[in-house]
């Protein structure tokens, strides 16, 4: 089992973000009104940097990260977004169905940002987000949400921009 914990540089609407020591700050800016001219836009934001079990060590900046992550999407971008800090896994799966449910206008958008431990499964190849209710030791990742399952969450969100 390979865990690990990452963020590297992305876009989100012409400002690009890049971590520093202490979470993200903007590095470009742009003129936000260029970014979405119609629709509404929604995020869903997720930041776990604790764990019920000692064996996840704590992160620093995930929950800081998704905050400014959030901050900056709905200050300057018009997002609605929906912040999850630490949150179970069941928490999460409850989102992403309220969102899978919700009815959307052509124009609209959906984003979604996940920062945490990662665990990956060298039998079955395949990966998995780790919430703070997720066991260290769970031989059938029955805790955790595999890759895929995020994946058919997002393919089946009704939004024609995620």
């Amino acid at each position: 089992m390979k865990t690990s914990a990452a963020l590297a540089l992305f876009v989100i609407g012409g400002i690009a973000l890049a971590q520093q020591t202490r979470g993200l700050s903007p590095v470009v800016q742009a003129d936000p009104g260029a970014v979405l001219k119609t629709g509404k836009a929604y995020a869903l934001i997720i930041g776990t940097n604790d764990y019920s079990d000692p064996s996840w060590p704590h992160l620093q900046n995930p929950a800081h990260d998704a905050q400014t992550i959030s901050d900056e999407l709905k200050t300057n971008f018009g997002y609605q977004p929906v912040l999850l800090i630490s949150p179970t896994k069941l928490d999460v799966e409850k989102q992403l169905r309220a969102f899978l449910d919700r009815k959307y206008d052509p124009a609209d958008s959906v984003f979604i940002f996940v920062a945490g431990h990662g665990k990956f499964d060298d039998e079955l190849q395949q990966g998995y987000l780790v919430f703070r209710d997720s066991k260290h030791d769970d031989p059938l990742n029955s805790s955790y949400m595999a890759h895929l399952d995020l994946r058919q969450y997002v393919d089946r969100i009704p939004a024609t921009r995620i």
